[in-house]
């Protein structure tokens, strides 16, 4: 059971980036990004915008600056402006990544189970059995690398970038 709630966990949420988005230019962490660096990702991609009161919104043109963050809302492309605190995420798909991960994942996944089924049905007397294990582990490979590129690409790898409030440390 516990092996089926893994596999579900991964497809649901697939490959994920996380990042902690900071004032201070100082703090030298993998996961911590700064408005600037975050600037330079999304300033030309649409992105989704998650307030604190539960609000999203989609954007187009997102310009961050030390206090807001203003940007076309592609729902009625009026020009928004918000200040910075309200802000809870910015989240980007990147479906070409997605695709990638996806035919990685899906080919190699596919690989497994095929050669599992192989082996299992394969007659273990037979003088060339394991070409059976071989043939379906080769399937399942096509099958997986399809299956695995078209999730992938639909679903889109997803970076998430969390603002923080400048009370909470993240040393």
């Amino acid at each position: 059971m516990k092996h089926q709630l893994l596999l579900l966990s991964f497809l649901i949420y697939g490959c994920t980036s996380n990042y902690n988005v900071v004032t201070d230019d100082s703090i030298k962490q993998a996961n911590v990004r700064t408005y600037h660096q975050v600037q330079e990702k999304i300033s030309v991609e649409q992105v989704k915008i998650n307030t604190n009161e539960q609000v999203c919104y989609t954007a187009d043109s997102v310009h961050i600056s030390s206090d807001s963050i203003s940007f076309i809302n592609a729902l009625n492309n009026k020009k928004t402006t918000l200040p910075l605190s309200s802000i809870n995420t910015i989240v980007r798909t990147l479906h070409t990544d997605g695709a990638i991960e996806g035919l990685v994942y899906g080919t190699f996944l596919g690989a497994l189970a095929g050669g599992l089924v192989g082996y299992l049905i394969r007659d273990p007397e037979a003088e060339m059995s394991g070409l059976v294990v071989i043939g379906y582990g080769i399937v399942g490979a096509f099958t997986g690398l399809v299956t695995g590129t078209t999730y992938g690409a639909l679903r889109g790898h997803v970076v998430e970038y969390r603002f923080i409030k400048d009370t909470i440390s993240v040393k």
